[in-house]
């Protein structure tokens, strides 16, 4: 493909990104720089093998070879299928990496199965893509250099200059607005850098309530839940809200979420939740049930409500996500039928899981896209794998984002959350089989 194919096409990818999750004007102004660094960047992919128990945690680290030595440079978290992908400089050499980060702590320590590729990764000017594969195998001599070199890892994972835990923020706070919420679609490192991320309680905990868990989706942000938040009942049901940079890999995202709720949970007690997911939040609420399940060996959640999610991905993501170096994280896990999206569905919801698909069909339609809410397919809403997890499905005519505002949707969504249910019952014996 050629630099200005690649470049009218990652035009493109923008303008149906910022169409999708209302962008304005103003946030256009650093595109020019980010339409530049893609095109500098290569992308190296590859699989690795690794035990069993440990496809929720390995890390492949890219360190670039300087005068002074190797520097870490890049990171990304392989899937559970194994695979991974990352971007690097073009016309640089990068030694490749990985590690099970079993403890979660960034770091190589002593008893994590850890390998090195065969060969050095020379990311030329030529071709988008290499390949490295790694084994992961206990007790393995590294050379000083790299040991040095991974002790860096921390820093590149993006972790937010704070991490909230259970704090108390009124949903007026303007970290729950559209403009931060924006600065953390196209400004994903900036946004964790200087905002931070977190779970927040927008009251002060009561052990005597159930908490309800709000998950936003790209460029979405927690006030858009104001209309749900009014039909809940305060007294019965405590709220709380993951504030994250949406432009971030969604795996990132994910392990922030992991992070925070197991500080809240050892902060407050907290033995279950309920989690309501709008858009892209339901990729990431999704990912993080079945994470949470793994790790503790029963689900922490009774109740799942997903409202409008791209189950299949979105169609434009995929312009930006052919690119190396997307100018947004994200993309490369909105892709249709991404490696994130398809490990999303390696395994069905716990079934003591009540999950509930609500979807959205009304709306402006987008003439760039089939049959639409605005903003994403019926389709990709409608993927089999989840109908098939799914307790109860239900449509409205609705736009993507104006769903949030339907008292209807509202209502259907305290409903459910008020249906009595014994202990660990939810959608088994409903469930239709997976095709």
């Amino acid at each position: 493909m050629s630099r200005w194919m690649r470049l009218g096409s990652e035009v493109l990818a923008l303008l149906s990104i910022a169409l999708a999750t209302g962008c304005s004007t103003g946030e256009f102004e650093d595109i020019q720089q980010r339409m530049q660094n893609a095109l500098e960047t290569r992308v190296v992919v590859g699989k690795v093998r690794f035990e069993t128990g440990d496809r929720l945690c390995v890390l492949v680290v890219a360190l670039r070879h300087t005068p002074a030595g190797l520097v870490a440079e890049a990171a990304a978290q392989a899937y559970g299928t194994g695979s991974y992908g990352m971007g690097v400089v073009a016309g640089e050499r990068y030694t490749i990496v990985g590690f099970a980060d079993r403890n979660g702590n960034y770091r190589l320590d002593a008893g994590e199965p850890v390998g090195i590729a065969a060969a050095v990764l020379d990311a030329g000017a030529h071709g988008p893509m290499g390949r490295r594969d790694l084994d992961l195998v206990a007790s393995t001599a590294l050379p000083a250099d790299v040991e040095r070199a991974l002790r860096e890892v921390p820093r590149l994972e993006q972790q937010p200059e704070t991490l909230a835990a259970g704090d108390v923020l009124p949903i007026d706070d303007e970290k729950f607005s559209a403009e931060y919420a924006t600065r953390g679609l196209w400004q994903p490192d900036r946004f964790l850098a200087t905002v931070g991320a977190g779970v927040f309680f927008l009251e002060p905990y009561d052990p005597a309530k159930r908490t309800v868990l709000f998950v936003s989706g790209a460029g979405g942000f927690p006030q858009q839940w104001l209309p749900i938040l009014h039909f809940l009942d305060h007294d019965r049901y405590q709220p709380c809200v993951f504030l994250y940079a949406s432009g971030a890999r969604l795996d990132a995202s994910v392990r922030l979420l992991d992070r925070a709720l197991r500080k809240m949970r050892r902060r407050y007690h907290v033995e279950r939740i309920s989690v309501v997911a709008h858009s892209m939040g339901g990729l990431v609420a999704r990912a993080w049930i079945l994470r949470a399940q793994e790790s503790a060996g029963e689900s922490l959640v009774d109740s799942f409500i997903s409202i409008s999610t791209p189950w299949r991905g979105h169609e434009a993501a995929g312009f930006g996500a052919d690119l190396p170096g997307g100018p947004i994280p994200a993309w490369v896990d909105l892709r249709s039928d991404s490696e994130y999206q398809t490990a999303l569905f390696s395994r069905q919801l716990p079934e003591s899981v009540a999950y509930l698909l609500l979807y959205s069909y009304g709306g402006k339609k987008n003439p760039l896209l089939p049959d639409n809410d605005g903003t994403v397919t019926i389709a990709s809403q409608l993927r089999a794998e989840a109908r098939a997890d799914a307790l109860r499905v239900a449509g409205f005519d609705e736009g993507h984002v104006s769903i949030l505002s339907s008292p209807s949707v509202a209502r259907t969504v305290e409903r459910f959350l008020d249906e009595p249910r014994a202990p660990g019952e939810g959608s088994s014996g409903f469930r239709r089989p997976r095709p």
